[in-house]
């Protein structure tokens, strides 16, 4: 699918998707983020990323979630939120992203958790910083 994502594959060279995974990890770590949050961030990164949003939010999503770095998880929680990751397809991930309201970003039926793998990056990422 990234092959069928020319925008995705454009702000990939241009430093925004590995700037945005950061991010993206930061605010799981710290607390979670929603996947709304992350379709307005490519939805303002440029034209052609805006026409296909919520296919790059999917990309991005799949890459972190492959990479073991964040789950995704319904919201909002329920008994099991901690324990079971959401098993979604990357086109229930856009139909996700789909959902999202433009007037009101924080609604969302997903967000982004970090794994401990993905605590144990932050954790790095800060100490680098840190030392600059």
């Amino acid at each position: 699918m990234r092959s069928d994502l020319p925008a995705y594959r454009e702000l990939i060279a241009t430093g925004f998707v590995g700037s945005l995974k950061r991010d993206v990890l930061i605010e799981a770590r710290d607390d979670f983020e929603f996947l709304c949050h992350v379709r307005a961030r490519f939805a303002e990164a440029s034209a052609a990323a805006a026409e296909v949003a919520s296919e790059c939010t999917a990309m991005l999503a799949t890459d972190l979630v492959t990479a073991g770095l964040c789950d995704l998880r319904p919201w909002p929680p329920d008994e099991t939120w901690k324990n079971e990751p959401a098993a979604l397809s990357f086109d229930a991930v856009v139909f996700g992203a789909n959902r999202c309201s433009e007037a009101d970003r924080s609604i969302s039926d997903l967000v982004l958790t970090v794994t401990d793998e993905g605590a144990a990056w932050v954790e790095r990422y800060r100490r680098l910083v840190s030392e600059l």
